[in-house]
């Protein structure tokens, strides 16, 4: 009868560690989503890493950096061109942009790619409507990108121009082009 108590007790004891191990092994896989969640900092609430836990986590917004954002965009300090003319951006997932690089100018397209929560925009092609030939619209690189996107919230988005580049070097030459009619912070119209 001891020999049994002592099996028993043997048998209670490694369950229960085995248990403790798999509760450890659960408690230190860290949880991941691939969603861009704001920090609470940029919500304006304090962040306090005491009391935060999974289940006081915000429910999920609709924001440009967790949906693949397609839309037209006005830039800011030009909200009278309502037609588009030259200071708007329509962004369509992988899909060509018309670029206005000079006022009533210089147009081109501009393929739009997503890479994580911003969009990168690489010259594809000049316009018909474009009337000067003295650039080398031909040498500029198509895999490098001329612009970058990036979302700001509120339905912002800031434009940082990088300018057209040949064999992978940036174009000096012509790396103004497109930088005063393109660069700065647009907003959802």
């Amino acid at each position: 009868m001891r020999k049994f108590l002592i099996f028993i007790f043997s048998i209670s004891v490694l369950v229960s560690c085995k248990n403790n191990e798999q509760d450890d092994q659960k408690e230190s896989v860290p949880q991941t989503t691939d969603d861009f969640k704001p920090s609470e900092k940029e919500k304006g609430h304090p962040v306090n890493s005491d009391t935060a836990t999974v289940s006081e986590a915000p429910k999920k917004e609709k924001t440009p950096s967790n949906k693949v954002f397609s839309g037209i965009l006005i830039k800011e300090d030009h909200p009278e061109d309502t037609a588009c003319n030259c200071y708007c951006l329509e962004i369509q997932p992988a899909a060509n942009t018309k670029l206005c690089i000079k006022e009533n100018e210089l147009f081109i397209n501009a393929l739009s790619k997503r890479e994580g929560n911003d969009i990168l925009l690489f010259y594809q092609q000049k316009i018909v409507e474009s009337n000067n030939d003295e650039i080398p619209w031909n040498q500029f690189d198509k895999d490098t990108p001329i612009a970058i996107l990036s979302p700001s919230g509120n339905n912002i988005y800031k434009l940082d121009w990088k300018g057209f580049s040949i064999n992978g070097e940036l174009a000096v030459d012509y790396a103004i082009l497109g930088k005063k009619t393109l660069e700065g912070t647009y907003k959802l119209k």
